[in-house]
């Protein structure tokens, strides 16, 4: 009887034990659960944190700071695809805010200008990058000008550059690309057009397909041009310039599309009866509407 009671209270404290160990282990669990949730909060608010200093820098004119700053914070997050993305999408934007009410009221009179006085909105864009010089939206526009007066080769370095402190700038990778173009830098637009393409925004999406499409025209790839132009279609249905492309892929065809020619003939100068808000649509685009200048290039 004394030896069953001893197995009897043996097996009690061997159960009290276990029971205890269990809770242990399931407190254990609990305790690294929560202090790997508060590690990610931690990493979560980090980034957020960053972007928030980035503004901060920003609007104290430390334009410089504020993109180094989340190029850091973007390796350091190169996992979290969430804040990637985040990130990413202020890098895309951080060049083109105006810190400066007058650079912004010269660049609305520079893209008034453009077409009407080149030279002046020219004057208009160089007052304006004295205040912001870090300026994405200014340089671009300048480059856009350039192209327009076929002084291309001046507006390589600049862009570079500018590429290489902000390499998620797609607009002003863009505009390096379309100066590339100008100059016949095929191997050069290529790559930067394989590099962002995959990743940009729908609207800049028809420039570099169409870049492409006037590549593959000097190539006489004829077929690939016209898939490409079928991409563009797709991509904006009403882009007015649709029918400059098929004129050039005439052209280059030899099919002598008498009506094709006459119309695109009667339309070149066509850019003068498009609205304000088309034109501002399709600011993006040097080449846009840009008869002369699209032959002498191709």
């Amino acid at each position: 009887m004394g030896e069953r009671l001893i197995s009897y209270a043996t097996w009690v404290i061997l159960l009290i034990t276990c029971f205890s160990q269990a809770q242990k282990t399931e407190s254990e669990k609990h305790a690294n659960k929560n202090t790997s949730s508060r590690k990610k909060t931690v990493n979560y608010d980090a980034y957020k944190e960053d972007i928030k200093q980035a503004e901060e820098l920003l609007f104290a004119k430390k334009r410089i700071e504020a993109i180094n700053l989340l190029i850091k914070s973007l390796a350091r997050e190169s996992q979290n695809k969430k804040a990637n993305l985040e990130i990413k999408n202020h890098l895309k934007e951080i060049n083109h805010f105006f810190l400066s009410e007058k650079s912004q009221q010269n660049y609305e009179l520079a893209i008034n200008l453009k077409k009407a006085d080149p030279n002046q909105a020219l004057a208009k864009l160089n007052e304006a990058l004295f205040w912001e010089p870090e300026n994405h939206k200014l340089l671009s526009e300048v480059a856009k000008i350039k192209i327009l007066k076929r002084d291309c080769q001046s507006q390589v370095t600049p862009l570079e550059k500018a590429i290489e402190i902000n390499p998620w700038d797609e607009i002003l990778a863009l505009t390096l690309a379309q100066v590339y173009f100008c100059l016949g830098e095929q191997a050069k637009e290529e790559k930067l057009r394989e590099r962002y393409k995959e990743f940009s925004v729908k609207a800049n999406l028809l420039y570099w397909q169409e870049l492409e499409v006037f590549f593959n025209l000097k190539k006489n790839n004829i077929s690939a041009a016209k898939e490409g132009l079928d991409k563009i279609k797709t991509i904006d249905s009403k882009y007015p310039q649709i029918e400059l492309i098929e004129y050039f892929i005439d052209l280059t065809e030899k099919s002598k599309n008498t009506n094709l020619r006459t119309l695109v003939t009667k339309k070149k100068f066509s850019c003068e009866e498009l609205s304000l808000a088309i034109l501002r649509k399709y600011n993006s685009n040097p080449f846009f509407c840009e008869y002369d200048l699209l032959k002498e290039l191709m």
